[in-house]
């Protein structure tokens, strides 16, 4: 039986709606220890937003982080697999792209993400 997406992805996608602004985004990735997060506007994937973005997007503009928005600052340009792929293709897809992770939707809506740990556990190996 072909293994999905959904058997594998973990639930915690890690997201911001787009109106949160750069200042409370900052805040809430330095709580999480990540790099990056996901931007959703009511629940529809939007795109990633890093903490480069908030740097040289906000900071280095000159603008305020706390009149800056996610959804105005976000790379909309991110990977994503459907929860009902098989895992050999989302696998496919965090290889070509060397992403840590990526998000997982049920048509536009954010509903989890996948790493290369969760499909290595999978016993599904990256391909070399």
């Amino acid at each position: 039986m072909t293994k999905l997406v959904r058997d594998v992805m973990a639930v915690t996608p890690w997201a911001i709606e787009a109106t949160t602004s750069l200042q409370d985004a900052a805040r809430m990735m330095r709580v999480w220890d990540l790099h990056e997060v996901f931007v959703v506007d009511q629940g529809v994937l939007r795109g990633v937003l890093s903490d480069e973005a908030i740097v040289v997007l906000a900071i280095a503009s000159g603008r305020s982080p706390s009149s800056v928005l996610a959804g105005e600052s976000c790379n909309p340009d991110v990977p994503r697999v459907q929860s009902s792929q098989p895992v050999t293709e989302a696998l496919a897809v965090v290889e070509e792209r060397r992403a840590a992770r990526i998000p997982v939707v049920d048509g536009d809506r954010l509903v989890g993400t996948i790493s290369l740990g969760d499909l290595t556990r999978t016993r599904i190996r990256p391909r070399g």
